[in-house]
């Protein structure tokens, strides 16, 4: 299976990105107090085939979200922003020789309180395997 090495693209992608904290969820971290964080999460989607006969690729979709702790709404969209044009839609990422389609950014209700901001942002992926 192939869903490691999407995964990774995109991942490795969000680790190009610059940002101070990438918190991953397989990995213990402890925070300071209102420090600011991004916190990604790999969603596998549905999958279509596109060719006939047994061997051939299917069409796997799915999301990766990325939860934006900022705290200030100001920040949070600023960061958000700046992630749209980084996973710009139609580009694609390779990952040791699978590609990755990028497809369309959307943002959900923000989900945060007196103390931070917590902005999850989907973007939409597809491969071929």
């Amino acid at each position: 299976m192939s869903y490691l090495k999407i995964k990774a693209a995109l991942e490795t992608h969000l680790q190009v990105f610059g940002a101070d904290n990438i918190v991953f969820g397989s990995v213990k971290h402890t925070l300071k107090n209102g420090q600011s964080y991004l916190a990604p999460t790999f969603i596998p989607g549905k999958v279509k085939t596109v060719l006939l006969g047994p061997k051939m690729p299917k069409e796997r979709t799915g999301f990766f979200q990325i939860n934006v702790h900022e705290i200030s709404d100001h920040a949070g969209i600023t960061k958000v922003d700046a992630l749209c044009a980084h996973f710009e839609q139609g580009q694609l990422l390779n990952f040791d020789g699978l590609d990755v389609h990028l497809g369309k950014t959307e943002l959900k209700t923000d989900k945060s309180n007196l103390n931070h901001t917590n902005i999850p942002m989907t973007i939409a992926w597809r491969s071929y395997f």
